[in-house]
Order: C-alpha cells, then sequence, then structure tokens
C-alpha cells in the first residue's frame, strides 16, 4: 500500500502542465490603498515587483520550471539588478514612514496554489472580521506559491512552493518586520503561509544545497539575507496559523549526530495555531504521511504540538476538528476562527 502512494507520488512530481507563477495582475502591485491597506507582492525569492513590471521583466512562462523566470534572474540579464534594488528600497522607506503613527499593523499571509484574486477575497473577509481603527495598517502580504488547477500538478506546486516559502520568509517578511519598530504586530497566515511566517522569524536554516542553487540560477546575494534573526524592532509579534502546514521538523535544527531547537525573535509573544485532524490536505489522505514529505503534523496531529508546546512556550492551539476542507475561507469562516480574535480583542464588536 506504501510502496503505491509513493509511486503516484513520484509521477506527480514528474508533471508540471498547467502550474502558474502566483504574478500580480496590476501594472503597479505594491502600492498604498487608502485608508489602511498596502499592498507588498513579491516573487518566489523575495523580490518586489517593481512599476511596470510586466513591460519590463514580461510575463512568467506557464511551466512551473523553479530556473525559468525570477525578477532577480531578468534583472541580472538586463542590466536592471540596481534598478529592481533601488525599487525595493524605496518601497520599504515609504512604508517605514507610513507606519510610523500606526499602533498595529495586521501582515495577511496566504499558503500554497493560491491565485491572487482568490487571495484578495479571503484577505477582505479577513479585514472585515478585524476592528480596524484609524491608528491601524493591514498589509496584504502576496508571494508565489505557483498556482494549478491540473490535480497531477498540485504534488510538484506543492514541493516547489513549500521550497518558496522559506525563500519569501527570510528574503521578503524579514524586511518588512524590520520597517516596523514599537508596534503590535499580528501575522494571520493560511497553510504554508506559516512557513513564511517560521522563516522569517527563527534561526531556521534553508538547506545550503538549494541555497546555492538559488545563488547560481538567479544572482541573489543569500548570504547577506540569511542572518539568524531578525533585528529587535521592539515590537510585539503574535502569529495566528490558520491549517499551519508545517510539521514538528521544522522547530528542529539537525547537525551531525544532535538536534537542536530553532530559536525565534524574542518580539513573538504567540504562536497560535489550528489542528485538525478532518484536514485531509493536512493528514495527506493516510495520516501516516503527514510527517513526511515537507510535514504538514503540526497543523494535523495534537500530539505534535503537545511536545513542541514543552519547549516553545508561545504556541497556542485551538482545535478546529470537524472541518474537513483545507480551503482559506472555510478556515476564516469557521466558528473557532472568531474565538481566536475574540481572544486577542482584534474581533469586530456587533453592536
Amino acid at each position: 500500500m506504501r510502496l503505491f502512494f509513493y509511486s503516484i507520488l513520484l509521477i506527480g512530481l514528474c508533471i508540471s502542465c498547467g502550474i502558474q507563477h502566483n504574478a500580480p495582475t496590476a501594472v503597479n502591485p505594491n502600492r498604498q490603498i487608502p485608508p489602511r491597506t498596502t499592498i507588498a507582492f513579491v516573487d518566489q525569492y523575495g523580490a518586489f515587483y517593481p512599476n511596470d513590471w510586466s513591460k519590463v521583466y514580461g510575463i512568467p512562462p506557464r511551466n512551473g520550471k523553479k530556473n525559468a523566470y525570477s525578477l532577480s534572474k531578468l534583472a541580472e540579464e538586463k542590466s536592471l539588478s540596481k534598478d529592481l534594488e533601488k525599487f525595493e528600497k524605496e518601497y520599504l522607506s515609504l512604508l517605514k514612514k507610513h507606519l510610523q503613527n500606526k499602533k498595529r499593523v495586521f501582515i495577511l499571509i496566504h499558503g500554497f496554489n493560491a491565485k491572487e484574486r482568490e487571495v484578495t477575497r479571503n484577505y477582505e473577509r479577513i479585514q472585515n472580521k478585524l476592528n480596524l481603527t484609524n491608528s491601524d495598517e493591514v498589509i496584504q502580504f502576496y508571494w508565489d506559491g505557483l498556482y494549478t488547477k491540473n490535480p497531477f500538478s498540485s504534488l510538484k506546486t506543492w514541493f516547489t512552493a513549500s521550497d518558496y516559502s522559506q525563500y519569501v520568509g527570510k528574503f521578503a517578511l524579514r524586511k518588512i518586520l524590520n520597517s516596523i519598530s514599537n508596534k503590535d504586530v499580528y501575522l494571520i497566515s493560511h497553510s504554508r503561509g506559516a512557513s513564511v511566517i517560521m522563516s522569517a522569524l527563527s534561526s531556521a536554516p534553508i538547506d545550503s544545497v538549494k541555497m546555492s542553487d538559488v545563488v547560481e540560477n538567479h544572482y541573489i546575494d543569500t548570504a547577506s539575507l540569511q542572518n539568524d534573526l531578525i533585528r529587535n524592532q521592539k515590537n510585539r509579534i503574535y502569529a495566528i496559523a490558520l491549517a499551519p502546514a508545517i510539521g514538528k521538523s521544522d522547530f528542529e535544527i539537525k547537525h551531525e549526530d544532535s538536534i537542536y531547537n530553532v530559536l525565534f525573535t524574542p518580539q513573538l509573544k504567540a504562536f497560535h495555531i489550528s489542528t485538525n485532524k478532518d484536514d485531509l490536505m493536512l493528514k495527506k489522505v493516510v495520516g501516516w504521511l503527514s510527517n513526511k514529505l515537507h510535514p504538514t503534523d503540526l497543523g494535523y496531529k495534537s500530539d505534535s504540538f503537545e511536545e513542541l508546546s514543552q519547549s516553545y512556550k508561545f504556541l497556542k492551539r485551538t482545535d478546529f476538528s470537524g472541518l474537513r476542507s483545507h480551503h482559506f475561507i472555510n478556515y476564516i469562516q469557521d466558528k473557532h476562527f472568531n474565538v481566536i480574535l475574540k481572544e486577542y480583542k482584534l474581533n469586530k464588536v456587533k453592536k
């Protein structure tokens, strides 16, 4: 039986048909939308999409090949690397200035296999649940978790997007968080978006072989970007991870014959996850695969949470069991999400 499932997985890994990059539809995607929304849209390696990006860099190919496209790769080939870096610095500088008088910052982070239009609707559903005021700002964070409607391509999407989630966490979300100081920051994620948070807030390393591949093919200075921890900006960070597609092993660093705990920024006050034994995606259908092939057992098994919570006191949990869907919209609309928001006094109070 297990041989059968692994055979299906291997077949799925070889199929790239219909895989698309989650690229922006707007000509100038990274912008502010009054009264209190900011867009942060990055590619699979954390580069911020500049103005007129499609005219300058072209539309991403629909083949899902990891070395076929990235802004940094094309910028190097077109001698535009300095222009790309300049746009990022200007964007982050404007963001820092814009947030100076804000008290709370909400950063919404989607998962893998998600398209911009669908993600935007789900972000708006979350914002409609929050008790937002003029002293708040919502950052809608979009990353390239790939997208496909082909069920035979979904496995390929999962494995590739799992790597991308780590890159955008370290190379993009970290930069945003380093632009924020002395605020209450709420990170609300879905699925593999939890990995984006993990990579941004922790010392968890990215595989050196994969990093070498990124340097060779996409010309990214990974050495200067992959620091142990983000700067301590004296923020109070609270993470809420719905259907977190991460595992117990993501909190461990294996070195030779020893295992070390991953370190987190002291700014992190709570990492509140959902667990759901009925989520078929996190279960990987058969259960025993949940801690393999980019593990998802933390969002699936309560015992993984119980083990980790002994070492990581900031971990909190709400059980969503009974919800069979993995879709973002279903987790947002579930009553347990309202309970979490109420716990942190984020919910919109009905009059």
